[in-house]
């Protein structure tokens, strides 16, 4: 494995930042000082090397020319003496003279270098004229050898100073790095990842301060708009639970009182068919039982006065059950929106007097004593005459079945201070009825028999519930309202109000 894949592999497995910057400034730091110093070495040795080189073949041309008259004069003596000052120089190792032939003459040598290892050899021909003007001629040669290992040691010990400064450059400059690694990248990088791994204060995100606008800043003031965002988020995420939470609550109070609404609804139309059931079986046994009685007992059919009687309790439970069946149909029909009034102008009087009359034998049997207040006999109203008639006939007959015993009834109309609507009023002083019943009016089946306003005064009395509820449809379609005024143990007064002229082009208004 080479030394490069070896660090490779080293910084995969290095968990830290620094190290690994550390180390990538070491090995580059090594690198850029291990080919400058050698470049320089080299250069250095270049140089010097060719300096001395130019110097010695100076030295060595000169020393031919000295030893070119001893060597003509073949005067060993002083060929020795002159190639041992040769030899004598710095870094000369050797010096040796030969003839032209090739033949040694003389030599010398430095027995400090005798294997001859970092040697260079340089020769130069020895030359010399026999007459002045003639051209020299060559009657030996000077072979010189010097060595360049004083040049190499001293390149030695300026690479190694040179390394050791590299160090201690090296050191400082891990010592700086390192400081500025620490504060430019490891520390923000650290608080960001901490950042990351808890992201929360409490109920708030976390922020990493950093001011610097470099890559790692761009990185935190992206977390920072990343955690705004979130917080943002989780903010409208909680207004929105909170929102969804509270609808629940009201859609569930909504959908418990529908259910209660249905279930009391639930109840009270089975009331309203238990008590219709009896309401009808009541008329019908009557009338069963009076007619055969008078077919079967001969005495009564020659009793006038008892005949009478009787049959007017037939005519009476053929009344009651005919308002029955009537109170049923206009219910219906105003349910279903095809109720169709036709309003006219008439007069108050004939109608009342006809409502009061056709319950008599009612009032007769509850010991009520029914009277009318018409303040003007030529009063008219502009309504329905029908449900005109049919709204009285339901007030009093309320009033005298469901207020008790031994009551007074009293049915009055007078014009309103404006004089364009008659003001009509059903009163009695009976046992008044509590707040929750004048709530409850105009809701179907609601009626004396309704739990909390039964009585002894009105357990005997009879009724659909259906009275009020047809009067307040009626009012509404015939421009009218329903008015409740009423006192436990004192009494009910109940009025509405009737135009005297039309306000509409339209001579048929329809229920809807």
């Amino acid at each position: 494995m080479s030394v490069l894949e070896q660090f490779a592999r080293f910084n995969r497995s290095t968990t830290s930042i620094q190290r690994r910057f550390s180390l990538l400034f070491s090995l580059a730091f090594f690198l850029f000082s291990s080919v400058f110093i050698a470049g320089f070495a080299w250069f250095k040795y270049e140089n010097e090397g060719a300096r001395k080189m130019e110097r010695f073949n100076d030295f060595v041309t000169a020393q031919s020319n000295v030893l070119a008259d001893s060597l003509w004069h073949l005067d060993h003596d002083r060929l020795d003496v002159i190639l041992k000052a040769i030899v004598a120089e710095q870094g000369i190792v050797g010096a040796t003279v030969t003839d032209e032939f090739g033949a040694t003459l003389a030599f010398a040598e430095d027995g400090e270098n005798p294997d001859g290892s970092a040697q260079i050899s340089v020769m130069r021909d020895i030359a010399i004229a026999a007459t002045p003007g003639e051209k020299p001629a060559v009657i030996g040669k000077l072979n010189v050898t010097y060595t360049n290992v004083e040049l190499i040691d001293e390149l030695r010990r300026s690479t190694i100073l040179e390394m050791g400064f590299a160090a201690v450059l090296l050191l400082g400059g891990l010592g700086i790095a390192g400081f500025v690694n620490r504060r430019t990248i490891v520390t923000p990088i650290r608080n960001l990842a901490a950042a990351v791994n808890n992201p929360r204060r409490g109920h708030e995100r976390v922020r990493v301060d950093w001011e610097a606008k470099d890559e790692i800043g761009t990185l935190i003031e992206a977390f920072n708009r990343m955690q705004e965002i979130e917080q943002l988020g989780e903010a409208k995420l909680t207004e929105a639970r909170d929102r969804l939470e509270e609808r629940v609550r009201e859609r569930t109070a909504e959908l418990a009182k529908a259910v209660e609404d249905a279930e009391q609804a639930n109840r009270t139309k089975s009331d309203f068919l238990a008590s219709m059931s009896h309401e009808l079986r009541t008329p019908l046994n009557a009338i069963s039982g009076i007619s055969e009685m008078l077919m079967v007992v001969d005495s009564l059919r020659t009793d006038q006065a008892k005949l009478i009687e009787y049959l007017g309790d037939i005519r009476f439970s053929s009344q009651h059950l005919n308002s029955l069946v009537d109170d049923v149909l206009d219910l219906a029909k105003i349910e279903a929106g095809h109720l169709e009034l036709e309003p006219e102008i008439f007069l108050i009087a004939p109608v009342a007097g006809d409502v009061v009359k056709s319950l008599m034998v009612t009032a007769e049997r509850q010991s009520t004593t029914v009277k009318t207040e018409i303040g003007d006999t030529a009063l008219a109203v502009f309504a329905d005459k029908r449900a005109f008639r049919q709204i009285l006939l339901n007030l009093v007959n309320n009033a005298i079945r469901h207020g008790g015993r031994n009551l007074l009834v009293t049915l009055s109309a007078h014009l309103t201070a404006d004089g364009e609507k008659v003001r009509f009023t059903v009163e009695d002083n009976g046992q008044g009825m509590p707040e929750e019943m004048i709530r409850a009016i105009g809701q179907p089946f609601i009626h004396s028999h309704t739990p909390y306003i039964r009585s002894a005064a009105t357990e005997d009395t009879q009724g659909t519930g259906l009275g009020l509820s047809i009067v307040t449809e009626l009012l509404k379609a015939s421009e009218g309202a329903l008015e409740v005024n009423s006192e436990i143990g004192k009494g009910t007064t109940i009025s509405f109000t009737l135009p005297v002229t039309p306000k509409v082009t339209d001579r048929q208004t329809t229920l809807n």
